[in-house]
Order: C-alpha cells, then structure tokens, then sequence
C-alpha cells in the first residue's frame, strides 16, 4: 500500500544487513539514496515534516516519550512561528510546557487574557505560585474590563485563591475570594456568600485577624438577606437559617476576642434563635429537629454567659427564660444542673439576689418536673438558709413559696413540715410584709 500510495517520498527500513540496497542488484536508480536511520530522520525533521506532522507525531508520542515529545511540539511551534501562525504555535509550546513562549505568541496577537493565563502556569511550574496568583488576578479583572461571562472571573479567582493558598499568602488568598464573590451576579446569592465565608474562615484561622473576620462574616450572611428564612430555603442542602445560625456564634465568639462582650451576646441571641427556627422548619420525626434544638440550647446558654461579662442582665433573664423553654422536655438535666448552678453563682457574687432567687426557682422547677423532688427541695431550703440575711423580703417570699409548693407535691411530711415552718418565722419576723 505504502509502495503505490507514495509520491514524493518513501522510506523503507530494514534492520538486516543482507536487505541493504547494494546487495539487492544494480543499479541503484538516481532518484534512490541509501542511508541509515538517523540520516533519515534527519533528512524528513529538516526537509519533508511540516509543523502539523510534528504536532501529530509529538502527540502520538505524548503518553510513551515525553522529552521526545516536547522536542516536536517545540518544531512544530518554531515552524508555526515563521508561518505567523501565533495561536497554533502558542497550543504546542503549551504541550511542550514552555508556558512563557505559548504567553508571548499570545501577547503577537493580542490576546491579553491567554496571554495572563500562561504567565501564571509559567510562574506555577517555576515553583513561584504568589506570582501565579497576582497574574491570576490580574487576569479577572481585565476579563471584567472586557465584560467577559462571569464565569471566567470566577475561575480566574479561584485559581489565585489555590495558588495563594499554596504560596501561604493568607491575606492575597482572603482577597482573591472577595472578588470572587464580586464576580458573581447579585442574583447568585448562596455562591457569593460562600466566597466571603471561605475568607472569613482564612483570616480568622490563618492571619486572626478577627475584626476583618467579623466584616468578612456579616457580609456574607447580608448576601443571604433576599433568600428568606421560610421553609425551602436551602444553603447546601441545609435550612438557611441553620448555616447563618453557625455563622452567628463564629461571630459572636471573635467580638468576644475583640472585647466586645454586648455584640458578642446580641450575635448569640440570634443564632440561638435560628437554631430554634430551623427546629421549628422540621417534621417532629426529623433527626435533624433534635440536632437543632440541642444547638439552640449551647448557644442559648453562652448567651446568657456573654449577658452576666457584659452586665446586660435583661439579655441574660430573657434568654434564661427562652432556655427554660427550650430544654423543658428534653432529658438533659446533666447540663441544666451544670448551667444553673455557674449562673446562680455568678448572681449570688455580685448580690443580685433577685436573679439569684428567680435561677434557683427555674432550677428547681426543672428538677420537679422530672420528678427530682428529692433535689428540687434541698436546692430551695439551702438557698434561702443560706442567704435569708442578704435577700430581700419580697425575694425571700418568692423562694419560700416555692419551697413549699415542691415539698408538697413531694409528700414526705418531714420536708413539707420543714418547709412551714421556715415560712411561718419568716412570717412572725416579717409580720408586717405577711399582712
């Protein structure tokens, strides 16, 4: 076939001494040459290939010799070259990994993007990924500058954020995903807000640097404002409300860094809140539902702790009050018992009795409604005892009441007794308040 096929130029090759042409008869015709392999793969590479013969053949090659392989992508781009023919030339310096000369044949013609793109690759296979990285940014916004589809400037970001990341440049890296949420449109509110919250997270564990955490975090779940909170509202297959939730207590715990104990407690309070509106979304068989109120609870609780270092004691009664709710009839007395009992301390030591006597109550209410009357009361007798001296009467009252409102309902009559008569000399002593 190849013998009736060929015009201008046939090879044959045959490793065997006896098949050389001055053994096969004379005479040799004019227009036949003998020669070895290298002669003849000289004479085809400077006389016969073309530049796409050497692109087809380093690509044939490609996956079984690569340094051959790049020797004929780079002929092929040089012959390219002296045709004028910039992007093909560019395409094989690309596949002989010579990322510079493929960005100078680009910038020939123009072309500024591609010519940023293999600037980058060249400062990435150089090892030098920051430089890849800057070029990748200035690769979005020149595409922006072009008004090219927003896809491009997304990609262009990442890949500047994976570079910077790679580099170690955490603040570049922060910077690459906020223009990467820039580069979505406004419509696209969950990819936007997942941008800002990956450079949130990078400044806050890789630079600390918790104020632009903070900035970074409440941009972020603003981007989330026009989605709602109603059922339906998915990020990442979760309720809406759960991922700001998540992203609230973050918030809540870098003020706290920042010293600034109110906005950490309003942040708490919020996502306490969403926790409980994502429970509430849920169908009362759902896993989840149970997930959400036991997150509602930790957050609900460092609220009140926040409240009590900020001195907000309304925040601390109103979320004290929401917790009570919350855990009313959920078999988690371990951490009802733990929680009260820090906040009745942390009242009792700076003599707000008021808060002191209304924590012992919740407690002890809570206690009772589990039928652990047998805690419920000593917990009421030792608090009153204890600071009958400090407390005021009303307050007093209040605790007395209880006590013998639970130790009823407990019915040893030793206790109720007890009770009685703690109540009856508070009365003889206090006669005029009794009245």
């Amino acid at each position: 076939m190849g013998l009736t096929r060929a015009r201008s130029f046939l090879a044959i090759f045959d490793k065997d001494p006896k098949m050389q042409l001055k053994k096969l008869g004379d005479p040799i015709p004019p227009t036949v040459a003998e020669g070895g392999i290298e002669s003849f793969k000289g004479y085809w590479e400077t006389k016969v290939a073309t530049a796409d013969d050497y692109r087809r053949l380093g690509l044939r090659l490609i996956d079984h010799d690569t340094e051959q392989a790049h020797r004929f992508f780079t002929l092929a781009a040089e012959r390219y070259l002296s045709d004028n023919k910039f992007e093909s030339a560019a395409e094989s310096f690309e596949y002989a990994l010579n990322y510079d000369k493929a960005a100078n044949c680009y910038q020939q013609v123009d072309d500024r993007l591609n010519e940023l793109r293999f600037r980058s690759k060249a400062f990435e296979y150089d090892n030098k990924p920051e430089q890849a990285g800057d070029k990748m940014l200035e690769l979005s916004i020149e595409a922006e500058k072009l008004s090219k589809p927003y896809q491009v400037l997304v990609d262009a970001c990442d890949n500047g954020s994976r570079l910077f990341g790679l580099a170690e440049k955490w603040d570049k890296q922060s910077k690459a995903l906020e223009l990467k949420c820039n580069a979505y449109p406004h419509e696209k509110h969950n990819d936007r807000a997942e941008a800002l919250d990956q450079a949130a997270n990078i400044v806050c564990q890789k630079v600390k640097n918790y104020s632009e955490c903070v900035r970074l975090t409440k941009s972020a779940i603003k981007e989330l404002d026009p989605v709602g909170l109603g059922e339906g509202s998915k990020f990442s297959g979760h309720p809406i409300s759960e991922w700001i939730a998540e992203r609230k207590i973050h918030l809540a715990e870098h003020l706290e860094k920042l010293g600034d104990l109110k906005g950490a407690a309003k942040e708490a309070e919020a996502s306490y809140k969403l926790y409980k509106s994502a429970a509430d979304l849920e169908k009362p068989t759902s896993s989840f539902r149970e997930g959400y109120f036991e997150h509602s609870a930790n957050v609900c609780a460092k609220c009140i702790d926040y409240s009590l270092d900020a001195k907000d004691y309304g925040l601390a009664i109103r979320a004290r009050q929401d917790l009570e709710a919350i855990v009313k009839h959920r078999d988690n007395i371990e951490q009802i018992r733990r929680w009260w009992n820090v906040w009745i301390e942390r009242y009792r030591n700076i003599d707000n009795f008021e808060e002191y006597a209304e924590s012992t109550i919740q407690l002890a209410g809570m206690l009772a409604d589990r039928k652990l009357y047998h805690e419920a009361v000593p917990i009421l007798r030792e608090s009153y005892r204890q600071n009958m001296d400090k407390m005021p009467i009303k307050i007093s009252f209040k605790l007395l009441n209880e006590l013998v409102r639970i130790s009823y309902i407990y019915q040893p009559s030793e206790e109720y007794n007890s009770a009685l008569i703690l109540r009856g000399t508070f009365f003889m002593k206090n006669g005029d308040y009794a009245k």
